[in-house]
């Protein structure tokens, strides 16, 4: 399993994940990507470059992109202490592997390294057990709810504190597979 920043040239793998995800009907204990939009290959490059607030990570068996992940740092001045965690999704072959983990923990090891951030975000559908243990097993505490989500009935707001040092410090600290 090879875990790393997808680049443009995962456009095309990148636009067949959506479009295979955007196909399954959705239920309560599955992701599904709705922070991310099909889009066709030339308009995902855009999507897929990297900066210094932003990566979107990708899960490789082999040569197959089987999951992805990306984080994103609030670019407004006021609001750059704050990294984002969306579009996580595991084709659902390769669920309940461990994937999940491994991506979330490359985003939260880009997280860290962004200057000044101090939380990270995700929003997560309050039906979505599987993902919430996943996401507490990781050091993410809940800190709201949001109740006009059109595709959940309730979406559930949780992150990941600097102080909170010892859950910070160690969400990336993960055994070797």
């Amino acid at each position: 399993m090879l875990i790393r920043p997808l680049s443009s040239g995962d456009a095309a793998a990148f636009c067949f994940l959506q479009r295979s995800a955007s196909q399954q009907p959705p239920s309560s204990d599955e992701p599904i990507m709705s922070d991310m939009y099909v889009r066709d290959a030339d308009e995902s490059c855009e999507t897929l470059r990297s900066t210094a607030i932003r990566s979107t990570f990708g899960a490789f068996n082999k040569t197959e992109l089987i999951g992805v992940a990306s984080v994103q740092c609030h670019a407004i001045f006021e609001q750059r202490y704050v990294a984002h965690i969306w579009g996580v999704f595991v084709a659902r072959h390769h669920r309940n592997t461990g994937v999940a983990k491994l991506l979330l923990a490359a985003a939260i090891a880009y997280a860290k390294s962004m200057q000044d951030v101090t939380c990270i975000s995700l929003s997560v559908a309050a039906d979505n057990v599987a993902a919430i243990n996943l996401y507490r097993s990781l050091g993410f505490r809940e800190t709201g709810s949001i109740f006009d989500d059109p595709l959940h009935e309730d979406v559930l707001q949780m992150g990941l504190f600097r102080e909170a040092t010892d859950a910070f410090d160690s969400a990336t600290s993960l055994p070797a597979r």
